[in-house]
């Protein structure tokens, strides 16, 4: 069974306002936390190829925390990232659609049981990235 996941927003903005947004540690501090009882309290991006990248989320309380890190496999400035996640891959294609930026994100979920979870997680964290670029940024 494909085991792929693939969500995508349309978001209206410059495809460099998009790209920075999703690739700079401060905004993808302020994008990343779902909710007010989460956030991310560390991020880093070596924004090359072979660069290493790290987003620590905690959530309130005695939460221990969990954190989303690999590698840059492949780059290309507003248009693609593709990422290792250990034992998976990810990639993000950012689409020039006129005035506005398609983003959408294909990953290898973690087991065909957790599918609809991932994919609705993937889903809140892109729409929430969207509403930042379209309003807080």
């Amino acid at each position: 069974m494909d085991t792929s996941i693939t969500t995508e927003v349309i978001i209206t903005a410059p495809v460099a306002t998009v790209w920075d947004a999703f690739t700079t540690p401060a905004d993808i501090k302020r994008w990343s936390a779902l909710s007010d009882e989460s956030q991310a309290t560390e991020c880093t991006v070596n924004l090359r190829e072979g660069g290493k990248f790290h987003l620590r989320m905690k959530s309130q309380g005695e939460d221990p925390g969990s954190n989303f890190e690999g590698t840059i496999t492949k780059l290309v400035p507003h248009s693609l990232l593709e990422l290792s996640l250990g034992d998976r891959t990810a990639s993000v294609q950012f689409e020039r659609l006129g005035e506005n930026v398609g983003v959408t994100v294909v990953f290898n979920a973690e087991s065909e049981d957790s599918i609809a979870d991932e994919q609705q997680l993937s889903l809140m964290i892109l729409q929430n990235f969207a509403r930042y670029v379209q309003h807080d940024n």
